[in-house]
């Protein structure tokens, strides 16, 4: 994970007196960008065009076909990286934040809130602003269609306290509170009673829940338990109960938060290194599957995935997430030995018969550790796992490199999936404003 650089993030508090980055005024420059109200048109070829061509076909271990694609798609206003995306009840996407740059030269932590329209692929920028600047938070949709926005690093470098919350009706954000733990890279799960969880930078989880004495009121109350381990790039996985599964802590500890007591129980599997900055979804059976990610110890990236299985508390070796080096000219690309900051998601959550099947991952960087002279890689890497065969298919390379981004589902029929990915950072580490579609369908 790339962590900004603190004195520039200073150098750019005075920016925060000018208004520019509050306003969607085509006077705004975000990092060489005309950030503007004005809707780009759909492309040839593009996510809004029939005629584009046939995807590529491959094969799943059962000998299954299904089609993959990369399309490019209308460009973020702003190029940022470590910002946050959200999906509305209507199938649009809440870009949130990010650090970015102010015309071009100062780097800053973002106000932005920008919104994709997937039928017309195009961005808004929204007339409101968050009221702190964050990168690297958290943004989660409640049961009511609002989104709370969570933690993250500011413009000072430090964690961010403060929580706020996005009405999509009225594109208007206001303050729910703040965290006893400002908490930069935080997890968020929302539970079935309507409770939010907040874990990380801390071995004290929050709650963010609903506040009694007021209609659509939120309270934030500490966990009445300490986790017994420090959790900071994390992972924090919802299973069908709600309790949490933890991962990512000393030394490879995996535990699991009861929120009906509040207590947490250190389960017997582990992982065989201390890690943060993998990925985790599960598959339809249940199996909780991480991959990648960066080995503290030696700061360095790793290709290794492991299945945790919740019911037996028993962890295997999964497949193993070897990219190819990034380098169109070479046509025999050789293989890193890891990846970390990878993003993912179930391809088929939307369709009850298939959900779980096939998992989508892309993204994030290959670190070749603290005694390599050599700097961090950014990939163009995208996978598709088929959980039933047990198979890691290459669908990539994607069509630009992308680490500290962001991906969200879009609509789709059955059988089929459509996955934003966001900017980021490209391959030369500055920041981009690239979008593109990865486009799947089963035969």
């Amino acid at each position: 994970m790339r962590s900004p650089d603190s004195s520039r993030l200073r150098l750019a508090l005075v920016c925060l007196a000018i208004p520019a980055l509050e306003m969607a005024s085509a006077l705004v420059i975000l990092d060489g960008a005309v950030v503007a109200q004005a809707a780009e048109p759909p492309q040839a070829g593009g996510p809004s065009d029939p005629s584009s061509p046939a995807p590529p076909g491959f094969r799943a271990a059962d000998g299954r076909e299904f089609h993959g694609e990369f399309i490019e798609a209308a460009r973020l206003p702003g190029a940022t990286v470590a910002h946050s995306a959200t999906v509305l009840d209507d199938g649009r996407i809440l870009v949130a934040g990010g650090y970015g740059k102010l015309f071009d030269r100062l780097p800053m932590a973002v106000t932005l809130l920008r919104i994709y329209e997937p039928k017309t692929n195009a961005w808004r920028v929204l007339n409101t602003a968050l009221a702190s600047g964050r990168l690297g938070h958290a943004a989660r949709r409640l049961s009511d269609g609002k989104v709370l926005i969570v933690g993250g690093r500011g413009q000072d470098s430090l964690p961010v306290h403060a929580v706020e919350r996005f009405d999509p009706d009225t594109e208007e954000c206001t303050a729910v509170g703040r965290l006893t733990n400002g908490r930069t890279h935080p997890n968020v799960n929302i539970l079935s009673d309507g409770r939010v969880l907040v874990t990380g930078q801390s071995r004290q989880a929050e709650w963010i829940e609903p506040d009694p004495n007021q209609t659509g009121g939120l309270v934030i109350r500490p966990v009445l338990q300490h986790s017994k381990t420090y959790y900071s790039s994390h992972i924090a996985a919802k299973l069908p109960d709600d309790t949490i599964l933890l991962a990512g802590g000393w030394p490879g500890t995996i535990e699991r938060f009861d929120p009906r007591t509040e207590t947490y129980e250190t389960c017997r599997a582990r992982l065989p290194f201390v890690l943060d900055d993998q990925a985790a979804v599960f598959t339809g059976d249940g199996t909780l599957l991480l991959a990648g990610g960066q080995d503290i110890g030696k700061n360095r990236s790793i290709g290794r995935s492991w299945l945790y299985d919740p019911s037996t508390d028993t962890i295997t070796d999964g497949p193993a997430f070897y990219p190819r080096m990034p380098n169109p000219a070479d046509r025999t690309p050789r293989r890193l030995e890891g990846v970390s900051d990878l993003q993912c998601l179930d391809l088929l959550a939307h369709d009850p018969l298939r959900r779980g099947r096939y998992l989508f991952f892309c993204g994030g960087e290959f670190d070749p550790g603290k005694d390599d002279d050599q700097p961090d890689i950014v990939l163009d890497a995208a996978w598709v796992y088929d959980a039933d065969g047990g198979n890691l298919i290459d669908v990539g390379p994607m069509l630009h490199p992308h680490d500290e981004f962001a991906i969200a589902p879009l609509p789709a029929a059955p059988g089929r999936a459509r996955v934003l990915i966001i900017g980021g950072y490209d391959a030369d580490d500055s920041f981009h404003s690239h979008c593109e579609i990865f486009e799947f369908a089963l035969n």
